[in-house]
């Protein structure tokens, strides 16, 4: 997971296990350090209609 100032990119298998409860926009394939180009996301809100 990869944490800036306003957002976080969860790896896709963190991704996988919030998605019934938070809602992700993609951002795209970026290239991270250490691992290469990668599908990253950006956390927007609590979906509280999945509660």
């Amino acid at each position: 997971m990869v944490k800036t100032a306003r957002n976080f990119n969860p790896s896709f298998h963190l991704l996988q296990l919030l998605q019934q409860q938070y809602n992700f926009e993609e951002r795209g394939v970026i290239e991270i350090k250490g691992k290469g180009e990668m599908k990253t996301y950006f956390l927007t809100e609590r979906n509280f209609s999945a509660l």
